[in-house]
């Protein structure tokens, strides 16, 4: 090892790496392993370029070092240290300059027989904390301030700890490993087991399908093996390394990236040791697919983001592809005093990772088209791993014929609008999100005219929605309307103000051809604005489109678990409980189009008034309803808590024609199984119980 600041060198040799297979599509961090026959480190960079080359490489420490990574600078790069035991003291050599050369002034934290020494940002102030593994209890000594707090997990001989994300939180999780069992003890509570290797691997966690979770991971012979927590088996293997071999895994040592950290002064060129003090300075002087990486620190500009059709100043044109990666979203704050946080027009490809982003007077996020229509190309992006909150008016608004793909995110507190946005763009390239895994609450004002959506769709725009927490907005959890087209599937929407979700809108006689197609969530406790009560899901008496709900939960929504009022609804497989109905189905004048239901193979249990509600309303003449009730799914059973109410209800002037077919839903009722105002077509078929 040469040291810093020494009065001497050593000649390094020239030492051969180990063979590599060609990294996985689509990657974002490095892997880097420590050779303890040489104590040398291979470690590669950022893995997004192919070639991909060395980030270190060379000897670094001595016999009987243990090698550790982390940031321990916050500039967003892995950075190699070993922790050195003697006379009851470890002694950390950290490299931040990544030049195989210690940094001056080493801690020193541990050192008691036994020790092992691990590193990982608990504090959340993007510098990793020094961490000590002692039988069972983990001393952690925060950067902040260089107290040590502790955690208690393992103990037993043979027990090995292991540190990652594995609950996708930005928090670290603690595990242990021993001879392929993992316990590993979640930030967000709880503990999770699973079983992946045996004695004879070495444990490891690492981000490898960079869905934002840490993976299980073991290593042997040079051979690296990856498996989701908690489902399937190896899902991934990677060969890097040879026999002898510490794997080093969890972060990127990509040096070949501009660097940003704020305030940073002096001599400015974007390198490591030279990084701008602004994101735009780095924006100025990237090329196509460059990587920024932006360090730890308050970032008070509104970064614009322009693609390559856009002259935005003096010699200056926008770029494509360009990755823009925070070292923390508990580190990094993009706060500008006024204005967006970013904006991108027309550019496309790009990444933002790990921010914290707050705009008190814009939207955190907007992309767009050159010149802010939406009749010219939009921009594209993957939004990924930030807390989007406090924003005067969207979370992330996308317009115009833009993309983009939001995933895993925070986006809270939006003051005046909605969480998540699209509008604009031409029917034939409309707006288009995918939008997964986030957590969408507390958006808007409570019950107001506009905003306060979880996610807002309007004017063609294109939406999925998949695995998202959207709870307590202002509004709707998710709204659709102007011909938008929704799929909704295995989504927890709950206790939003007024409906769950709600599609269609506008006045008497507009046509709305927004769709949905909505599976397998659980809809609940929503309309906590009070009064009469809302929907789980409401399709408004505009809607003429085709609607399909299938294997949804929905419960203690305050008024019915499904509302339609105009179009066609298939609702298959559902379960409906604790709410005032089940599902009512209403038509009159209002309506722009027919309504026509099926409803087949449904659970309705423990609804306080009826399970099934048709409603056609006195005068009614414009427009028909057609109810189908029944499917082959004879052994759904309903109960219904309450005297007076029923399986099937119905409200007329005259009697209203359903029709019931043989094998169709099963119900079970404390009072009358059809209200008299009904008829309903084979009804003994229908499976009606005391």
């Amino acid at each position: 090892m040469l040291w810093r600041n020494s009065s001497f060198a050593v000649v390094l040799a020239a030492i051969a790496g180990p063979a590599v297979a060609a990294p996985p599509p689509g990657y974002f961090m490095s892997l880097a392993v420590y050779r303890p026959s040489t104590n040398s480190i291979y470690a590669y960079a950022d893995l997004t370029a192919n070639p991909h080359v060395y980030a270190l490489n060379g000897p670094y420490g001595q016999a009987g070092d243990i090698p550790v990574v982390g940031d321990f600078d916050g500039n967003g790069v892995y950075d190699l240290a070993v922790v050195r035991i003697s006379g009851g003291n470890a002694t950390w050599y950290a490299d931040t300059n990544h030049d195989l050369t210690a940094d001056p002034s080493p801690l020193v934290f541990g050192g008691l027989a036994g020790d092992i020494p691990l590193a990982a940002d608990f504090d959340g102030d993007g510098i990793s904390d020094l961490v000590i593994y002692r039988g069972g209890t983990w001393f952690i000594r925060k950067s902040t301030d260089s107290t040590t707090f502790t955690k208690s997990l393992g103990g037993a001989v043979g027990d090995v700890p292991v540190i990652g994300d594995f609950d996708g939180d930005g928090i670290p999780d603690i595990a242990i490993f021993h001879a392929g069992a993992w316990t590993i003890q979640m930030s967000s509570g709880g503990t999770a087991t699973d079983n992946y290797g045996d004695g004879t691997y070495k444990p490891c966690a690492a981000d490898w399908d960079h869905d934002g979770r840490a993976d299980l991971c073991v290593f042997l012979n040079g051979v690296w093996k990856f498996k989701h927590l908690g489902t399937g088996g190896t899902f991934d293997q990677y060969t890097f390394g040879t026999a002898g071999d510490i794997p080093l895994a969890g972060g990127a040592f990509d040096t070949d990236a501009l660097f940003v950290w704020a305030g940073a002064s002096g001599t400015q060129n974007g390198s490591l040791a030279n990084p701008y003090a602004t994101i735009s300075q780095a924006r100025d002087h990237a090329v196509d697919g460059s990587v920024i990486r932006i360090a730890r620190g308050t970032y008070t500009e509104y970064v614009n983001l322009y693609g390559p059709s856009i002259n935005y100043a003096p010699g200056l044109f926008g770029k494509n592809n360009l990755k823009l990666f925070g070292v923390s979203r508990r580190a990094v704050n993009i706060a500008p005093s006024t204005g967006y946080g970013f904006r991108l027009w027309a550019a496309s490809g790009y990444f933002l990772e790990n921010f914290s982003i707050t705009s008190p007077n814009n939207s955190g996020i907007i992309l767009g088209s050159s010149d802010g229509s939406y009749t010219n190309p939009g921009s594209s992006a993957t939004i990924e791993f930030n807390s989007i909150a406090n924003t005067s008016n969207y979370g992330v608004l996308v317009t115009g014929q833009s993309q983009a793909v939001i995933h895993r995110n925070t986006i809270t507190n939006s003051v005046n609008y909605s969480g998540i946005g699209l509008q604009g763009g031409p029917a034939s390239n409309p707006a288009k999100a995918t939008i997964s895994d986030n957590e969408i609450a507390s958006n808007g004002p409570i019950n107001g005219a506009s905003g306060g959506n979880g996610i807002e769709a309007t004017q063609s725009s294109i939406v999925t929605a998949a695995g998202n927490y959207i709870h307590d907005n202002g509004r709707f959890g998710i709204i659709g309307t102007s011909d938008a087209q929704l799929t909704i599937g295995s989504n927890t929407i709950t206790a939003n103000v007024l409906n769950g979700i709600i599609l269609c809108g506008g006045s008497v006689g507009a046509s709305d051809k927004s769709t949905a197609t909505i599976s397998a969530n659980t809809i609940s406790g929503n309309g906590t604005a009070g009064g009469s009560g809302y929907n789980g899901v409401e399709f408004y008496r505009s809607c003429i489109g085709k609607q399909i709900v299938t294997g949804n939960v929905f419960d203690s929504n305050t008024l019915n678990g499904i509302y339609i009022g105009g179009g066609t609804l298939n609702a298959s497989n559902n379960t409906f409980s604790n709410n005032q109905n089940g599902i009512t189905i209403q038509s009159n004048n209002y309506a722009t189009v027919n309504t026509i239901v099926g409803l087949f193979g449904n659970d309705f249990t423990n609804n306080t008034k009826d399970g099934v509600f048709a409603q056609l309303d006195p005068g009614t003449t414009a427009h028909d309803m057609v109810v189908t009730i029944g499917s082959t799914q004879g052994s759904l059973q309903n109960h219904f808590s309450g005297q007076g109410f029923h399986a099937i209800g119905c409200s007329a002037t005259t009697k209203l024609l359903l029709n019931c077919p043989a094998g169709g839903n099963t119900f079970a009722t404390s009072g009358d199984n059809i209200e008299s105002t009904c008829s309903c077509d084979d009804i003994f078929h229908d499976g009606f119980g005391p």
